[in-house]
């Protein structure tokens, strides 16, 4: 460093010169100082300069109405106004578009800009979605000869449901977004446990090559209504808690209705228990599950499939495997979802399944037999 300054004929201030190792230091230059930085939309990292600290101080020292000028360059306003629009193919591609008018002031000074949205969401398989998008495209953000780009931005995600049982849901989901400006990748994992569709923990993990932190959120969904909390470190923002309420206006939703019907008791082995399914909705059934239960509320056996369930399912008394069942009393379930994505459940419907001996049964056939003749 002393031979290449000597060179040029300078002479090195000692005091002022040291290794800085990015991005963990900062240095200041020309009145700025050059380190890591972190975006106020996503708290993403990125290498920047910001002015620095004495360069404020002198600018604030040499104003003689030093407070106004700190309220004034201290007041920024944002204002953001979207417009969207989606559109849904039989449940199993969904694509949309969002539309962006994003108005800034910062120190008296105004600026304006145009900006969009677009995503596509395919569902390929009843638990499986995958989704991708582009975020932020549009016009830069110019206050006189400074213009400040939109943080345009690509992601892509991916959710699985791996429970799906009555009053239970459990779904786990990976993203990763990368953003083009700042050349900065994001990744995350979760998951989000729903108790009968009324109320939701999640959680999950998520950074960049920098900073890693968890994050965790509580929902509370009642048709017409949805509150939503969210916790997340955002860096040297701090942390950050987020709420949204969503209100559905015009009247709650009309909601499909499910109905199950089953005989009292049939005999293993021997008859076949006759079950009938109803269901009453506005919109097209989309996919329904039938689940049947054992005693201790244990899955036995379970069948789905696209549209309308069938009216009438006789079941054998054999579980999944195949195998007879035990004696005991068995549980129906029925849920169904219509192409609005609105879900209900059936009453449950109880059945007794009993053992006969082959004595025992031939014993009740010829006794009916008896009984018919001389009636």
């Amino acid at each position: 460093m002393r031979g290449m300054m000597s060179k040029l004929k300078l002479t090195v201030n000692e005091a002022k010169t040291h290794v800085c190792r990015m991005p963990q230091d900062t240095f200041d230059f020309l009145g700025y100082t050059f380190g890591r930085l972190y975006s106020p939309r996503t708290g993403g990292a990125y290498l920047g300069a910001r002015p620095s600290r004495k360069r404020v101080v002198r600018v604030c020292e040499a104003d003689q109405s030093q407070h106004e000028l700190e309220k004034m360059i201290s007041h920024a306003e944002d204002c953001l106004q979207e417009l969207g629009l989606a559109y849904r193919v039989k449940n199993i591609i969904s694509f949309g578009v969002t539309g962006k008018y994003i108005m800034r002031s910062i120190a008296g000074y105004n600026a304006a800009a145009f900006g969009g949205d677009a995503a596509l969401l395919a569902t390929p398989g009843e638990h499986f979605r995958i989704g991708a998008g582009i975020f932020n495209v549009g016009q830069q953000i110019q206050f006189i000869s400074v213009a400040d780009p939109l943080p345009m931005t690509g992601r892509m995600g991916l959710a699985y449901q791996i429970l799906d049982v009555p009053h239970h849901s459990l779904m786990i989901s990976a993203d990763g977004s990368y953003q083009i400006q700042a050349q900065a990748f994001q990744a995350g994992v979760g998951g989000e446990y729903w108790f009968d569709k009324t109320f939701a923990l999640r959680g999950g993990y998520t950074g960049d090559a920098y900073q890693q932190h968890w994050t965790a959120g509580v929902g509370l969904n009642l048709n017409v209504f949805q509150l939503d909390y969210a916790y997340a470190p955002a860096g040297t923002l701090g942390d950050t808690h987020r709420i949204s309420v969503n209100v559905v206006i015009g009247g709650p939703l009309i909601m499909p209705e499910a109905y199950v019907t089953a005989s009292p008791a049939f005999i293993l082995g021997q008859q076949s228990l006759r079950v009938n399914f109803a269901t009453k909705s506005e919109e097209p059934i989309d996919h329904y599950k039938i689940t049947i239960l054992d005693p201790s509320g244990m899955l036995v056996k379970t069948f789905e499939g696209k549209g309308t369930p069938p009216s009438t399912y006789l079941w054998d008394g054999r579980n999944q495997a195949g195998t007879l069942v035990p004696q005991g009393n068995y549980t129906i379930n029925m849920e169904v979802t219509n192409d609005e994505e609105l879900t209900a459940k059936a009453r449950p419907r109880e059945a007794f399944a009993k053992w006969v001996e082959a004595r025992d049964a031939s014993m009740a056939a010829w006794a009916d037999e008896v009984t018919s003749r001389y009636r």
